[in-house]
């Protein structure tokens, strides 16, 4: 029997204190942060989706709505678990659980064959990442504290796994260059392999790793601009507005030239 079953037999008014007990941190919270507020949107998509099943954009726009709340609460999480369990447990949750949402929509897109989607996602998730969020905590932290000290050797470590997973993101684009059936059917061999991920089998058709160029210069560009600004394990906020300046110009990029994939 569950402690509360227990508890309710023994004395049912002890049990509805503990219920509210647990209700209250959960209210207060919701109370506090307006974002949360958001959840409400939840229950609104399913029954949006079940009563006008084709108005995609209301639906989109729902599910954005719905959705960042819920990162918003899966952030929380792993910060409180990160100040229990320290750092190194932390960081792994944070890099295992922080794109945890892209995730979710990836699977939705595979399972819908939409490797157009996947792939952009990908990429953005990259780019964002690594120039976005770095830009901005440099240019923040640098706006309060002036000069910004990070843990240099940590620091490499990271961007030398970084350029790994660029690497294998980027050769079966390069190798694709040519084009023949041969090339063709190895590049999606060497992507499965590349992937290691098990959700490629919840697809129509396997999903290669075959970035389109403009893509491959973006992730290939920031990486690379990572790399340079992390390598002195200092920073100050005009660090985080250069950075900052080359994520507009790819988004500037982007949005006058939209990328053409087959």
């Amino acid at each position: 029997m569950e402690f509360l079953e227990i508890i309710d037999i023994i004395n049912p008014k002890k049990k509805n204190v503990l219920e509210d007990a647990a209700m209250n941190p959960l209210l207060k919270e919701i109370t506090r942060n307006p974002l949360l507020w958001l959840l409400a949107f939840v229950p609104v998509v399913f029954v949006a989706d079940h009563l006008v099943p084709e108005a995609p954009t209301l639906l989109f726009v729902l599910s954005i709505l719905a959705i960042v709340p819920l990162a918003a609460l899966l952030s929380q999480a792993t910060e409180s678990v990160a100040a229990k369990t320290g750092d190194a447990v932390g960081g792994l949750l944070n890099a295992t659980l922080g794109n945890l949402t892209e995730l979710v929509i990836a699977l939705a897109a595979l399972r819908a064959g939409q490797y157009t989607l996947v792939k952009a996602s990908i990429a953005g998730a990259i780019v964002t990442n690594t120039l976005f969020v770095l830009g901005a905590s440099f240019f923040l932290g640098g706006l309060k504290h002036h000069v910004q000290e990070y843990n240099r050797a940590g620091t490499r470590f990271q961007a030398g796994l970084l350029f790994l997973a660029t690497v294998a993101l980027l050769v079966p684009s390069a190798i694709a260059v040519a084009d023949s059936a041969a090339v063709a059917a190895i590049t999606q061999k060497l992507s499965v392999g590349l992937a290691l991920l098990i959700s490629y089998v919840i697809a129509p058709i396997p999903m290669d790793l075959q970035f389109w160029p403009g893509a491959v210069v973006m992730i290939f560009i920031a990486t690379l601009t990572a790399a340079l600004v992390t390598n002195s394990g200092r920073s100050g906020w005009f660090v985080g507005v250069l950075v900052l300046m080359v994520y507009l110009i790819f988004a500037l990029t982007l949005y006058l030239l939209p990328p053409r994939v087959a």
